[in-house]
């Protein structure tokens, strides 16, 4: 019986190992095609500006990109099962960089109210897996009012002297943050809200999701020490969330400023076998002064650079590619003495951390698909360092 269980459990694991790559390599491609649509139409932004229709249908195609990648992230996250992260966030904070991004989502006929003050203490999470959870039960709370209500957000401080029940979990004493986000739809009928954080379980058409963003809000919250549930009565629903209280580390992302992206003079390289992304991120630094040089895998990449007769001050490059990947060509750079920075892309989500790893030994990661501000962000930083 026991080898019986142990080769039960070998299996499972087997089983989850292969969804993992599996989802990663969807992610990939998915990601690439998306870096593609919303770079694009992020530039479009910016060059008819004054045009507020435009603009308008533009942020619409931005909005459904992006929620395409959080399905592949909530993909990988649920299969991949991410490891405990030490980083803490401030509520408050997550907050007021996804407000105006939620209020878009949920549309004209519901109302958002929210009360997170920035007294609340930090949760111990990762700043963009707590972006995750908060998009998911906002999108969630709006898809149980159909005919458009009122959803709430509030957060506060909650310290337990005994042990708590939260469903099936038992918090351990200590201090938690309470976010709880409650909507007036038609309430949850109890078989439902037993398997509601089931993964692929859905009561809503195919095209309104997956089954999977409350599992991976369970996934991502318990793996941090904290819990969910929902509470269901007629027309009020509310998923109470609890975050064991940490400490700011200093890293959190600052607030969204619409500012004019960092410009350069430099000369890049930039490595992808995709010709959408490629030509995306060399059209977009060129559009912001920079000189760029392009390659479609390391081989050539090694070839343009011997044939370069301007000096490369960074190269920007694909991880996957045929013929020499990124991580061979950073390795075959540093191999020759060239010692110019390299700045990683990948669409590959949640990467093993092995391989994480030895990139971080070789530069800094740029993940897909990316905003112009951010690639303009992270080639100047990249420069920056360089220079000083």
């Amino acid at each position: 019986a026991e080898r019986k269980r142990l080769e039960g459990q070998l299996l499972h694991s087997q089983r989850l190992e292969g969804l993992g790559r599996l989802a990663g390599g969807v992610a990939h491609e998915i990601n690439n095609s998306m870096t593609g649509v919303i770079g694009y139409a992020e530039l479009a932004e910016w060059e008819v500006a004054d045009g507020a229709k435009v603009v308008s249908s533009l942020r619409q195609i931005r909005l459904a990109s992006e929620r395409v990648t959080r399905i592949t992230g909530q993909l990988v996250v649920f299969a991949r099962m991410h490891q405990v992260s030490d980083a803490s966030v401030r509520l408050s904070d997550v907050l007021q960089r996804q407000e105006e991004s939620l209020r878009l989502l949920i549309g004209d006929g519901i109302h958002l109210e929210t009360n997170v003050p920035g007294t609340v203490p930090p949760v111990r999470i990762h700043a963009t897996q707590m972006e995750q959870v908060l998009i998911n039960l906002v999108l969630n709370a709006r898809d149980a009012m159909p005919t458009g209500g009122t959803i709430q957000v509030v957060a506060e401080h909650f310290s337990n002297a005994a042990p708590q029940a939260v469903g099936p979990t038992m918090l351990p004493p200590g201090d938690y943050v309470r976010l709880v986000v409650s909507d007036t739809g038609t309430g949850i009928p109890a078989e439902v809200r037993a398997r509601m954080f089931e993964p692929f379980f859905t009561t809503k058409g195919l095209d309104r999701g997956g089954g999977l963003g409350l599992a991976v809000c369970h996934g991502i919250v318990t793996r941090q020490g904290g819990a969910i549930d929902a509470e269901s009565t007629s027309g009020d629903t509310k998923l109470v969330v609890w975050l064991p209280v940490g400490s700011v580390t200093g890293d959190e992302p600052s607030s969204p400023v619409r500012t004019a992206p960092a410009r350069g003079t430099e000369t890049v390289l930039v490595v992808d076998d995709d010709p959408m992304v490629r030509r995306l991120a060399a059209g977009s630094l060129e559009s912001l002064g920079y000189h760029v040089l392009e390659a479609v895998d390391g081989l050539e990449a090694l070839r343009t650079l011997e044939n370069s007769t301007r000096p490369v001050g960074l190269v920007l490059t694909d991880v996957m590619m045929p013929q020499m990947d990124g991580l061979a060509l950073a390795q075959a750079l540093r191999d020759r003495g060239a010692n110019m920075p390299i700045l990683f892309m990948s669409g590959f989500v949640g990467g093993e951390p092995e391989m994480e790893a030895k990139l971080a030994a070789f530069g800094v990661m740029l993940d897909k698909p990316f905003a112009l501000e951010a690639l303009a962000r992270a080639v100047r930083g990249a420069l920056n360092v360089t220079t000083n």
